[in-house]
């Protein structure tokens, strides 16, 4: 039996990766106005094709693992609110972090007449690095409304495709959604009755 030497390694720490981060420039429709306009909107199609060209920022994959800091504000109500949207993921983990803000940390006392008059609201802030832009509780909300309109769309655009296939060429047995739909009792008469036509033949 031969003993196993331990050794010591001293680790060597990795060069530090950078991220850039461009900010849009020039858009003047921010986040909530594009969803006012987005469900307002009937024809669905340039709404979906406006939401695939809304910018997006910090997908970088060393955001999602960072720490959110979410403190109370007052700030004007155009503050943090937007001209990009973020992942879903990360909209999650923000959505999780001002949830649990809201329970543990105290309410601030409400702002007076004077100061509302002003345009101030309270709201909290979520920050998730400090060299990034923060983001409010308004601004999470709407990103969250931003993906729910996307995924939608997409469902809707889905169903349709799929109801105006040519059922002629579809090899499963249809007939399956009859009971679903409440018509197998039309089916049966239809069948009884081309069986009638056909003896009298």
């Amino acid at each position: 039996m031969t003993k196993k030497q331990l050794r010591q390694t001293k680790l060597v720490p990795g060069p530090a990766r950078i991220a850039v981060h461009k900010y849009p420039s020039g858009l003047t429709v921010n986040l909530d106005q594009l969803l006012v306009w987005a469900r307002n909107t009937s024809n669905l199609k340039p709404v979906v094709e406006m939401l695939d060209r809304y910018p997006v920022q910090f997908d970088d994959a060393y955001l999602r693992g960072r720490s959110i800091d979410c403190q109370w504000e007052a700030m004007q109500s155009t503050d943090y609110m937007h001209t990009f949207v973020i992942s879903v993921d990360l909209t999650r983990s923000l959505q999780a972090a001002l949830a649990t803000a809201r329970k543990e940390q105290h309410t601030p006392d409400e702002l007076d007449a004077n100061t509302k008059k002003q345009g101030i609201v309270l709201d909290l802030v979520a920050t998730i690095d400090p060299k990034l832009w923060k983001m409010r509780g308004n601004f999470v909300g709407a990103l969250t409304g931003f993906h729910a309109i996307k995924t939608k769309i997409q469902v809707w655009f889905e169903d349709r495709k799929w109801l105006e296939q040519d059922w002629r060429k579809v090899s499963s047995n249809v007939s399956l959604f009859a009971e679903e739909t409440n018509t197998w009792v039309c089916e049966e008469m239809l069948s009884v009755i081309a069986t009638e036509v056909w003896r009298t033949k």
